[in-house]
């Protein structure tokens, strides 16, 4: 199956689940001698575990069987993320739910903390001061940069979410 019809195909099964080409984007592009298909999700209320599952099916990455290295050529990778447009809405939505988790936490050198109610976790660093959100089923959030909290130079655990 080519990677043009691998993503045709994941589109339809997109679709047997309610999601159009408005909800989720997907793109399937040649990369060296390998392909891809790259999965944007545009809907903030969209579940990225059930999406990155459908779409993991259609990954095919050969390795060699004693090392365990990846072989050059012919594998299909799969990426799957959210579209950074939503980055500032799902950003404010969160902030008081990760301020909340943070108040209620004991944070110690590199501390994951739970945020009840919503699907992410906080990654704590003391190291560099930095906090960054996580999705439970995803990457970093917003590639950890769109979307930190920061704590305040005494590191107590007030918060907010900070845009640089």
């Amino acid at each position: 199956m080519t990677r043009t019809e691998k993503a045709a195909q994941l589109r339809k099964e997109l679709k047997a689940h309610g999601w159009t080409s408005r909800d989720i984007s997907v793109r399937a592009r040649s990369c060296t001698y390998s392909s891809a298909i790259d999965v944007v999700v545009k809907r903030a209320d969209i579940d990225m575990g059930k999406v990155r599952e459908l779409a993991m099916e259609y990954e095919s990455i050969s390795r060699c069987e004693y090392s365990g290295e990846i072989l050059s050529g012919g594998n299909t990778y799969v990426e799957v993320r959210r579209a950074y447009e939503l980055a500032e809405s799902m950003a404010d939505a969160i902030q008081p739910a990760c301020a909340k988790a943070l108040e209620n936490a004991s944070i110690e050198l590199n501390t994951v903390v739970e945020v009840d109610g919503t699907g992410f976790t906080l990654s704590v660093s003391r190291h560099n001061n930095r906090i960054t959100v996580w999705d439970k089923n995803d990457r970093p959030f917003f590639a950890g940069f769109l979307c930190s909290v920061v704590r305040d130079a005494d590191m107590v655990s007030r918060t907010i979410i900070s845009r640089s």
